[in-house]
């Protein structure tokens, strides 16, 4: 469970680790990276973020905070925005 207690997190053995609403049960992100199953997932103390460890030997971090949607959005890309594209998306 996150911090708060609104968002739990889980680890799966087809790559990814799920984000769910605590009150809902709706799936909120699917975070998509690693190149085997997942092990373990769990929230930073701020509830900000969640590291992952993979099969695969690797750890991610991932921006899950859903107050600054382009942030999660450039956080899920492999690519950083240039300043125009940035200003791009903040138009729409």
């Amino acid at each position: 469970f996150s911090p708060d207690g609104q968002q739990v997190v889980t680890a799966s053995s087809d790559g990814t680790a799920r984000l769910w609403s605590a009150e809902t049960g709706e799936t909120l992100a699917v975070l998509r990276g690693h190149e085997n199953q997942v092990w373990h997932a769990a929230f930073s103390p701020d509830g900000e973020r969640v590291v992952t460890a993979s099969a695969d030997r690797t750890a991610r971090l991932w921006l899950v905070h859903f107050g600054d949607l382009l942030e999660l959005a450039e956080s899920l890309l492999p690519v950083t925005l240039t300043p125009a594209e940035r200003a791009r998306m903040l138009e729409r």
